[in-house]
């Protein structure tokens, strides 16, 4: 084995390793493979002399506190899958190293760190855009599945799958961007002179190689502005966005809990928000450790994270497919009629958008009233309606307008509903959530809404325009 080639299966043995460790460990390796070939040896013989590479690559490894049978059988999925992670990332750092390179000069190795940022900025920027597609496309998925189911629930299923989907995208991104500038956060000095190898000939090669002079930092360059740039952006941006969400996350756990305790079946939905907590929480951490250059990425917490989402989500929409819905309102609702007597003496418009839907208006012919009497019975829920029922004339103004207008005045008569808001709302929610309890489900709009019965004679008919 040439020198090449041990480099190569040593490189890709170490993998597992930051990008900068691995690259400062094949550097030392490769000064001590020149000063023996100087020497008088060859570069086979060299190479030998470091004994087996498996042998050697676990005791760097455990010079590093990495197990060094990682890439056993026996490995499991998520240090698998972390190793794939640094592996892809470190393809990427390559190759935009290389593009970089090409740019600048090996001396200035300040602005080919920054081109080679900006190289992997875009990549990143490319990657998140291909994932938001595929998020659309999941999304619009979910939507059509759910909007096979009854209101609200269709909307409450479509938003947790959403946020669901989005949880998941922001943690792809994190994880990308953490694996891809990680290492440029980083100040430690992470030679292998801290090792504890324990192969005597290398060990005294890498103290003569670190023992020699090093170049000094002549004061702040043009990467370490960028990089304080980076850090600045990625805590306004995106850190404390994270944390307001993860933090009406909580209020939404809490919430469930107390609906919980006080008898709806939403155990699914608690332990899906405590998944969705919990994998916002990690996302949060991986960032902060990027941020202040600690710790390591571990694929574990998400992957419990999103298996606790997935069985949270499958119990709580078996609760919401359990629920009966009835297109009626729930019974023992008290409703009353209040009827109004006008006069009429040319055409008039009677809007009720506020009150009635257009199916609960009736127009009833009574030749025994009189000309231009008009009845208005006006059946409601008393709790969720206040009719408020007034005419107004207009004058119609067609100076400013470009549509068909025939200016002079008509008269128009409203029925609205103008209960207040909060009451209204009140009253549906004690409503809602004790049939909730029931797994009973009603068209609570319509508690809202009543009937309309206009009676008059024939002629006066002829003056009555309907309006929604």
């Amino acid at each position: 084995m040439n020198k090449k080639e041990f480099l190569d299966a040593l490189a890709k043995k170490l993998s597992v390793l930051e990008e900068d460790e691995k690259e400062d460990i094949i550097s030392e390796y490769t000064d001590t493979i020149n000063e023996k070939v100087k020497n008088g040896e060859t570069e086979k013989e060299a190479v030998k002399d470091f004994g087996n590479l498996d042998d050697l690559v676990k005791e760097i490894l455990k010079a590093y506190k990495i197990n060094p049978n990682y890439n056993d059988k026996k490995e499991s999925f998520g240090k698998k899958s972390e190793a794939v992670i640094k592996e892809g990332a470190g393809i990427i750092a390559d190759f935009s190293k290389k593009i970089a390179n090409r740019f600048t000069s090996v001396n200035n190795i300040s602005l080919a760190l920054v081109i080679e940022i900006v190289i992997k900025v875009f990549i990143t920027l490319l990657t998140a855009m291909v994932l938001a597609w595929v998020l659309d496309v999941f999304t619009n998925i979910g939507e059509d599945i759910f909007s096979h189911t009854f209101s609200p629930f269709a909307e409450v299923l479509s938003l947790f799958w959403m946020i669901f989907l989005f949880v998941i995208y922001i943690l792809l991104i994190v994880m990308l961007i953490s694996s891809m500038f990680k290492g440029y956060f980083t100040k430690e000095d992470s030679k292998v002179k801290n090792s504890k190898i324990k192969n005597d000939k290398i060990k005294e090669e890498v103290k003569k190689i670190n023992n020699s002079p090093k170049k000094k930092n002549n004061g702040t360059t043009i990467s370490d502005i960028l990089l304080f740039i980076i850090k600045i952006f990625v805590i306004i941006w995106v850190i404390i966005p994270i944390i307001f969400i993860d933090i009406f996350g909580i209020i939404g756990l809490v919430i469930s809990v107390v609906y919980l305790l006080q008898g709806l079946d939403l155990a699914g939905l608690v332990i899906m928000m405590v998944g969705i907590t919990g994998l916002i929480t990690y996302i949060i951490v991986i960032l902060f450790n990027l941020v202040i250059n600690k710790g390591k990425i571990s694929i574990i917490p998400p992957i419990i994270s999103i298996i606790i989402i997935i069985i949270g989500g499958i119990l709580f929409t078996n609760a919401i497919m359990s629920i009966k819905y009835y297109d009626e309102v729930p019974n023992k609702i008290e409703t009353v009629v209040k009827t109004k007597n006008m006069e009429l003496d040319k055409v008039t418009s009677i809007h009720y958008v506020d009150f009635a839907f257009k199916e609960d208006v009736e127009l009833l012919t009574d030749n025994s009233m009189k000309d231009g009497e008009v009845k208005l019975d006006i059946e409601y829920y008393k709790d969720f309606n206040h009719i408020n029922i007034t005419k107004e004339t207009i004058t119609e103004d067609c100076e400013y307008r470009e549509d068909e207008c025939v200016p002079g005045t008509e008269d128009y008569i409203y029925i609205d509903n103008d209960i207040d808001d909060f009451v209204a709302t009140k009253n549906g929610y004690d409503i809602f959530i004790n049939n909730l309890k029931h797994k009973k489900v009603y068209n609570y709009e319509k508690l809202y809404k009543g009937k309309l019965t206009i009676t008059a004679n024939e002629k006066t008919e002829k003056l009555i325009k309907m309006e929604m």
